[in-house]
């Protein structure tokens, strides 16, 4: 009788053995010692460890919207080392910049986390409710970093309400120190490129701060620069002159004659100018 019942106990524990890892720890380490926790990470020394480490990641992928590629492939060597607990392979943003666009390559300038290499600033590197892996969203993800009052005290700003940051701003660089957006200025200003046969080269590309300071600025227009010194930090001086229309005009300001945005005569002449 004896016998029969430690034969049933032990048959009970092999079934319990047989469940989980995790179901099963706590029994496991009442009867023997050195039992590896399932709840601790341990070092991950090749592809397979990696890869058994998630592999409760069904519900994961149920839940969230965005999934890192290598990620949800289980490649996890693509980004990390085999050695050294699984760290990355190669420094941010260099590791980034493996699949990625090299932002400093097409940027004359950098937003902050971009230009330090802190990419996971902004971005979680396996995945996230929200699109692109943004760890926040919205005006959310801007003010982690940026005081929500010195925004709003730039006059632009003042009507934002719960306007999305990126509408006028590149989150990773631009070609002005606001890193604002190609034709971001058209959300409020008039879109001068409109019914325009001929378009001025800085409206043309998208780049109004060419001519233009922020709005926190005081100068007339916004302008960085006063009278024709503005068009000559672009216009080559001697061969404007050179002209016989211009010989007898160097005090006079280059918008008297030309449309600073377009127009629909050559050479950016306004209506009642005389055609050269």
């Amino acid at each position: 009788m004896i016998y029969k019942k430690i034969t049933y106990f032990f048959l009970v524990l092999l079934m319990t053995l047989a469940c989980t890892p995790k179901s099963s720890y706590n029994i496991k380490s009442f009867f023997f010692d050195g039992v590896p926790d399932p709840n601790l990470k341990t070092a991950a020394n090749d592809e397979a460890t990696l890869v058994e480490e998630i592999q409760d990641s069904t519900i994961l992928f149920k839940v969230a919207n965005t999934i890192h590629p290598p990620y949800k492939e289980k490649t996890c060597l693509e980004c990390h080392a085999k050695e050294n607990m699984g760290q990355p392979k190669m420094e941010l943003p260099n590791l980034c910049y493996q699949c990625h666009d090299d932002f400093s390559k097409s940027n004359a300038y950098l937003h902050g986390p971009v230009g330090s290499g802190n990419c996971t600033q902004c971005h979680n590197p396996h995945k996230s409710k929200l699109e692109r892996l943004l760890v926040r969203n919205g005006q959310d993800l801007c003010l982690k970093c940026h005081i929500k009052d010195k925004v709003i005290e730039n006059r632009v700003h003042e009507d934002i309400a719960s306007k999305s940051c990126m509408e006028c701003h590149d989150p990773h660089g631009g070609e002005n120190k606001l890193f604002l957006q190609k034709n971001s200025c058209f959300q409020c200003h008039e879109d001068f490129t409109d019914n325009k046969q001929f378009i001025h080269g800085p409206v043309a590309s998208g780049k109004c701060a060419t001519c233009h300071e922020s709005h926190k600025s005081t100068a007339e227009k916004l302008l960085v620069n006063t009278g024709s010194q503005l068009c000559l930090n672009c216009h080559n001086k001697a061969d404007i002159y050179d002209t016989a229309y211009h010989i007898e005009e160097q005090e006079t300001s280059c918008v008297n004659c030309h449309n600073a945005h377009g127009s629909n005569i050559k050479y950016l002449l306004t209506p009642d100018t005389p055609k050269p």
